[in-house]
């Protein structure tokens, strides 16, 4: 059974603390590195993503300070460096997903951009200007908006332009009284002689107007991806990076960590890190004890409360481990299930065996004294592995409630048994899930008590029958 520890009962000598702490230390080490080989067994892209949940789950940062740790990030992308240009290609891709209208608002008067969108790709051309109103429709959509207003506005100038199915083309007063004649406009080759002979009509208001919106962004978000690219990065437009700025800041934390950290290189991902250490060591720095909402705060968020203390983290690894173990040990301990693991649990075993039997009831006391006389980030990660292997040993040993009072009986540790035993618990559980809320049972009476009536009902009948045919 596992010692917790909660109170040192007794105390050592410095030799034989040292003794102990040394040894302890050394069985942890062998369990890092066989809880390594089970979390990395898949790949170590899992692992990278649970530190992200991690980071995303800290939501004490002022979202301007939080904007400015992904904005030097991109900054720092003008250097070539390929992990972080893919960290700006996908925050790109979020902003035109969630905010199509700021980047609407960007290319909306980019005339130039748009003639070599829509120039060759048909798909685009009818998925753009093919939705003129029919009969009984009160205005046209998208593109087909913006030809009909600049072809009446423009009619000197383009009217000649648009080409019709029919044998006969339309005259503005025609169309004028009967918009839905705009239907008959062949648009595919009408676009084409826009493209080719009426350049004012891409700069006009009328077209300006009919994609601010940012719709047409739905189209094909990775053309538009492309471009904002070379805005900012060959263009430093201005515009451009106050509409990622605003994002930014208006975006949930949890996501942008989830979908841009992933993509950081380990160095670039470490650099984030210790920027996310300085902010909150900052915040820290004046921190007020009698703070009960931040005190919370950290004891509800290891990884924050980690940070917070600047550690300076030197090596990736270390980081990895310590929240896999921490923030991350069930789904550890669910993984050791798989067959392909056995060898390892096997291993973790005879660690947990060699721990049992070295230990004198001190060596726990023994690592928690010097821990605080070594390198802070290797005291976290000694400790973390620490609490995950409490939490394998509570996790096979306590599946039940009297292996959890004898487990707290041990340590000398105090509980209250509920008023309503577990098994009483269950056998609710087990009604709820037959029969569902209160209301449920009731309908399930009413139901037996009309197939009831309906079994008598049909008993009479046949007893009827039975007496006419006999």
């Amino acid at each position: 059974m596992v010692n917790l520890f909660l109170s040192p009962d007794h105390t050592t000598g410095a030799e034989n603390e040292e003794g102990e702490s040394q040894r302890r230390i050394s069985l942890l080490k062998r369990l890092e590195l066989t809880i390594w080989e089970i979390i990395t067994a898949y790949g170590p892209s899992e692992v990278r993503l649970w530190l992200c949940n991690s980071i995303g789950t800290i939501n004490s940062i002022p979202r301007h300070e939080r904007s400015s740790l992904f904005l030097n990030m991109l900054r720092s992308s003008r250097s070539g460096k390929k992990n972080e240009c893919k960290v700006a290609t996908q925050l790109l891709r979020m902003l035109c997903e969630n905010a199509p209208q700021k980047v609407g608002k960007i290319v909306a008067s980019r005339s130039r951009l748009f003639q070599s969108f829509f120039k060759g790709n048909s798909r685009r051309i009818l998925q753009w200007f093919d939705q003129f109103g029919g009969i009984g429709e009160f205005e046209h959509k998208r593109g087909a908006r913006s030809i009909s207003q600049f072809a009446f506005v423009n009619r000197d100038l383009c009217w000649d332009e648009l080409v019709w199915k029919g044998r006969h083309g339309q005259s503005p007063a025609m169309v004028a009284t009967k918009p839905h004649y705009f239907q008959d406009l062949d648009v595919l080759s009408t676009v084409e002689n826009l493209l080719e002979n009426v350049p004012e009509f891409w700069s006009s208001e009328e077209f300006t107007a009919s994609v601010e919106d940012g719709e047409i962004i739905s189209l094909d978000r990775e053309f538009f991806v492309q471009e904002l690219l070379y805005m900012m990065y060959n263009e430093d437009l201005l515009e451009a990076w106050q509409a990622v700025e605003e994002f930014l800041l208006e975006e949930n934390f949890f996501n942008l960590c989830q979908r841009l950290l992933i993509l950081l290189g380990d160095r670039e991902l470490l650099a984030f890190l210790n920027a996310l250490g300085k902010i909150l060591g900052k915040q820290d720095n004046g921190f007020d004890s009698k703070d009960k909402a931040r005190v919370k705060q950290l004891q509800n968020n290891w990884f924050e409360t980690i940070l917070s203390i600047d550690a300076k983290f030197q090596f990736l690894d270390e980081i990895l481990i310590s929240n896999a173990c921490v923030n991350n040990g069930r789904q550890i301990v669910r993984l050791l299930c798989d067959e392909e693991h056995d060898e390892r649990k096997r291993h973790i075993e005879e660690i947990v065996l060699e721990m049992k039997q070295s230990s004198k009831g001190s060596d726990h006391w023994a690592l928690r004294n010097e821990c605080l006389r070594m390198n802070k980030m290797l005291a976290i990660k000694l400790l973390a592995i620490e609490s995950w292997f409490l939490q394998y040993q509570l996790s096979d040993k306590c599946k039940r409630a009297a292996s959890c009072e004898s487990l707290f009986g041990l340590n000398g540790i105090e509980f209250h048994r509920p008023r309503i035993s577990l098994e009483v618990c269950n056998e609710r559980l087990s009604k709820e899930k037959d029969y569902g809320s209160f209301g449920g049972s009731k309908k399930k009476k009413r139901k037996d008590k009309s197939r009831k009536r309906k079994r008598s009902n049909n008993s009479s009948c046949d007893e009827g029958i039975d007496k006419e045919y006999s």
